[in-house]
C-alpha cells in the first residue's frame, strides 16, 4: 500500500483513478489515510487491529468526507479522530462497536442521507453493472434535497414530494429512483447497522412505498389565459414557492434545479446560473442566462447569513422542499388544475417554438444533451442564443400579463345602416 506524509495540498492535488479506487496511507500515522474513488470523491480512512483480540481483530473506519465544510473533515480533524480510534484498539476495545466512528456521532441529527449515500457509493456502486449510471442520479435527484436531512427524519413523504411528477413525467426513471433510494437504506442496514442502530434507524422507512400504476405520459401546456391565472396566486404566494413557480416558466429548468439553487451558482455581472454537471442531467456544466424579470426575483431573495441555498425555509441551511402542497394551494386559489412543475418547462419550450427560436438554441436552453456526433463535435454553447430566447420570452410574458381592457359600452354599439337611405 503506498505510504506518504499526507498534507492539505498533497490531498488536493490527488487525482482519480481510471476505475475501481486508491488509498493513500499516511507514513507519519500508521493505520490512517485517504480513499479516492474514480468519480473523485476522497474520503478519510483508518484501519486498526485490536490488541489481544483473538480471530478476526481488523477493522475498517470511514471517518468521513474530505474538506473543511461540514459535515466533511479537514486533515486535522481527521488525524485527531482517527487517533481516538486507534488508542481504543490499542487499548483492546473494538471501535466499531463502540460507536466511535467520526459518521456514528451520538446526535441523530450528526448522520445524514449525504453520508449513508456517500458511503453507498464509494463501496456499493463500484460492483455493481449501473454503478457509474447510479452514482450520477443520486447527485443530481437526491444530494441537493436530501444530503443534509438526518437519516432518522426521512420518511415516504420525502420520497413522494420527489416522485409524485416523475411517475407521470418519466415513470421509468421514477421507478429506478425509488429502487435506488430502497437500496441504498437496505445496504445501509446491512453493512452500516450500528451507526443506523444508534439513531434509530431499524428499518427502511420507504420499505412499503411502491410506484403508482396506470401512469400516463403527460403533454400538458399551460395556455395565455392559465397563465394569467396563476402570475397573480404566484405572487401573492411570494417567496419561496411563489417565486420558484416563477422562475420555472421564466427558465425553463428543472424543478430541483431552481429548488436547490445557491448563492455561488448565480453570477450577477454576467447574468447567468452556472450549475456544475453533479448539479443538472447533462453531465456537463450549464451556462442558464437570465432575464430581466428573472433577476429581479433573485434580487428579492433574502441573502441568509448561515446558509447559501437561494430558496430555503431554513434561514438557507438546506434548500426548500414539500412542493406538492404549494403547487395544490396554487390550484385552489387559481381554478387550473392538472399541471405539474415539469409543465412549466414544457410550455416554456412551446412558447421558444411559437416564438420562431431556432431549434438548436430551444434545445439548448432546457439543457437537452446533443446527440450523436453533435455530442462530440459541436462543443458550441449558443449562450447569446440562450439569452436572447428567454429575454424574448420574458418580453412576451409581460405582454400576456397585461389586464385586458374592459370594453365600454360605445364599444359594444354597432351603427346599422338607414332605411331607405339615399331614397328620394
Amino acid at each position: 500500500m503506498p505510504k506518504q506524509h499526507l498534507t492539505v495540498r498533497g490531498v488536493d492535488n490527488l487525482r482519480a483513478p481510471k476505475s475501481g479506487r486508491i488509498e493513500i496511507w499516511d507514513a507519519s500515522k500508521p493505520g490512517f489515510g485517504v480513499r479516492m474513488s474514480s468519480a473523485g470523491i476522497k474520503s478519510w480512512v483508518v484501519m486498526y487491529r485490536v490488541a489481544g483480540k483473538a480471530g478476526n481483530n481488523r477493522g475498517r473506519i470511514t471517518l468521513g468526507r474530505v474538506g473543511d465544510q461540514p459535515p466533511a473533515l479537514t486533515l486535522a480533524d481527521a488525524r485527531e479522530r482517527a487517533e481516538t480510534i486507534l488508542a481504543k484498539a490499542r487499548g483492546g476495545i473494538d471501535p466499531a462497536r463502540k460507536k466511535i466512528a467520526a459518521s456514528a456521532a451520538a446526535s441523530p441529527g450528526d448522520i445524514t442521507f449525504r453520508w449513508l449515500a456517500t458511503e453507498y457509493m464509494d463501496r456499493k456502486c463500484p460492483t455493481i453493472v449501473r454503478g457509474e449510471e447510479i452514482k450520477r442520479l443520486i447527485n443530481v435527484a437526491l444530494m441537493p434535497t436530501w444530503g443534509d436531512l438526518p437519516l432518522a427524519e426521512i420518511r415516504k413523504r420525502h420520497a413522494r414530494d420527489i416522485l409524485d411528477e416523475m411517475w407521470t413525467e418519466r415513470p421509468a426513471a421514477g421507478l429506478f429512483l425509488l429502487e435506488t433510494i430502497k437500496s441504498i437504506f437496505n445496504w445501509g442496514l446491512r453493512n452500516r447497522d450500528e451507526e443506523l442502530e444508534s439513531v434509530g434507524v431499524v428499518a427502511n422507512p420507504l420499505q412499503f412505498l411502491e410506484p403508482e400504476a396506470d401512469r400516463v405520459k403527460r403533454d400538458r401546456v399551460l395556455s395565455h389565459d392559465e397563465i394569467r391565472a396563476l402570475w397573480p396566486v404566484w405572487s401573492a404566494m411570494g417567496y419561496p414557492f411563489g417565486d420558484v413557480m416563477k422562475l420555472l416558466l421564466l427558465t425553463g429548468a428543472r424543478r430541483d434545479e431552481i429548488g436547490a439553487l445557491q448563492r455561488d451558482e448565480i453570477d450577477w455581472d454576467n447574468r447567468w446560473i452556472k450549475l456544475s454537471p453533479d448539479r443538472n442531467k447533462s453531465d456537463r456544466h450549464f451556462l442558464l442566462p437570465l432575464s430581466d424579470t428573472a433577476i429581479q426575483i433573485l434580487e428579492s431573495a433574502p441573502d441568509f447569513e448561515e446558509g447559501s441555498f437561494v430558496f430555503s425555509t431554513t434561514g438557507g441551511r438546506r434548500p426548500v422542499s414539500g412542493f406538492s402542497k404549494p403547487k395544490d394551494d396554487a390550484r385552489d386559489q387559481s381554478g387550473i388544475d392538472g399541471w405539474s412543475y415539469h409543465d412549466l418547462r414544457r410550455t416554456l419550450r412551446t412558447e421558444l417554438s411559437r416564438l420562431k427560436v431556432d431549434p438548436i438554441v430551444r434545445e439548448r436552453v432546457i439543457n437537452h444533451a446533443p446527440r450523436g456526433l453533435d455530442a462530440i463535435y459541436d462543443q458550441f454553447d449558443y449562450l447569446d442564443g440562450k439569452r436572447e430566447s428567454l429575454q424574448a420570452w420574458a418580453d412576451e410574458l409581460r405582454t400576456i400579463l397585461k389586464p385586458r381592457p374592459t370594453p365600454s359600452s360605445a364599444d359594444n354599439v354597432v351603427t346599422m345602416p338607414r332605411r331607405n337611405a339615399g331614397a328620394a
